[in-house]
C-alpha cells in the first residue's frame, strides 16, 4: 500500500509542475494574479476515478481569490466557474485545453464516463509517471512567446 502512495504522490507533484508551468504561474480565469492553486474540473464525487486524478488536462491553475473567494469559485458556483474558465483559457489561447475539458465534463454528466471508467483496469502508475514526465518535457521545451503572439 506504501508504494502505491508513493507513487501517487510523484504522480500528484508532477500534475502540479505541469499545470503551473502550463497556465505559465498566473491564474487561469485570467485575472492577472499569480497561481497559487490547482483546481481538479469535477465534482468531489468523482474522487475515486483516478482517471481523472492522474490527468493533468483536467486541471487548472487558479489565484486564492478565484479558487475560494469570488462569486464564481468553482465551489462556491461551479456553472459559472465554467464559464469564467472557458472565457480565461479562450483569452490565453489555450482553447484546445478548454476542447478537453468541456468534453469530459459533458461525459461526467451524461454517464459515457462511468461506462468507460468501470472497464478499464487499474492504473499502471509507472506508465502514468513517465507519461507525465515526457509531458512536462515538452511543456518546458514550448516558446510561450510564439504562442501569444
Amino acid at each position: 500500500m506504501k508504494r502505491t502512495a508513493y507513487k501517487a504522490q510523484k504522480i500528484d507533484k508532477i500534475c502540479l509542475k505541469i499545470v503551473f508551468l502550463r497556465a505559465q504561474g498566473r491564474c487561469q480565469i485570467m485575472c492577472g494574479r499569480q497561481a497559487t492553486e490547482r483546481h481538479h474540473i469535477f465534482d468531489g464525487k468523482w474522487k475515486s476515478y483516478w482517471q481523472l486524478w492522474t490527468n493533468h488536462h483536467y486541471q487548472v491553475a487558479l489565484c486564492n481569490k478565484c479558487h475560494l473567494i469570488e462569486p464564481f469559485a468553482p465551489h462556491l458556483n461551479n456553472k459559472l466557474f465554467l464559464v469564467k474558465l472557458e472565457d480565461g483559457l479562450k483569452k490565453s489561447q489555450q482553447n484546445g485545453h478548454w476542447m478537453i475539458i468541456k468534453a469530459q465534463h459533458t461525459a461526467l454528466y451524461d454517464g459515457t464516463f462511468l461506462q468507460e471508467a468501470r472497464t478499464t483496469p487499474k492504473p499502471d502508475y509507472n506508465a502514468i509517471y513517465n507519461w507525465l514526465v515526457s509531458e512536462y518535457e515538452e511543456l518546458e521545451e514550448t516558446n510561450w512567446m510564439d504562442l501569444v503572439t
